[in-house]
């Protein structure tokens, strides 16, 4: 059975940590033995999450080394571009097209980087970017 890994990141209160929870419980469904770490920032609401996701025959830790992402999960574009580590050429990048500001911009003492910065990061460093309108979608199902 190969091993797959997934990384999740977002802002608390986007859902991060109850995807990972799905996509474990699918592995295991699958038949693999399945892993997960969930890592919340310093506000549960607001702070950043990531959530660390294996699938294989026997996986022995719950967490990603860095650059061995094969798909990443991102819900938002600064949380995505921050743990750009973890990917390499062979990730498959999947993000939610939605921005977020950090106290530090919304207060003024930082400015947000440019989405098409961040767009362009991802697709240089990755196998595939695959951007979705994902929080209006899922805005307009209730």
């Amino acid at each position: 059975m190969q091993t797959t890994r997934f990384l999740i990141t977002g802002v608390g209160g986007q859902g991060t940590i109850l995807a990972s929870d799905v996509l474990a419980e699918v592995g295991l469904r699958l038949g693999y033995d399945a892993k997960k770490s969930d890592i919340l920032g310093l506000a549960v609401r607001g702070g950043s999450v990531v959530s660390h996701i294996i699938w294989g025959d026997k996986v022995r830790a719950p967490m990603i080394d860095e650059g061995s992402a094969d798909y990443y999960i991102s819900f938002e574009w600064l949380e995505g571009l921050r743990r750009m580590a973890y990917t390499n050429p062979d990730t498959v990048i999947l993000a939610n097209d939605w921005r977020i500001d950090p106290v530090a911009v919304s207060s003024g003492q930082a400015e947000y980087p440019a989405v098409e910065g961040i767009r362009n990061t991802m697709r240089e460093r990755c196998a595939a970017l695959h951007v979705l309108p994902a929080t209006p979608m899922a805005v307009d199902m209730g």
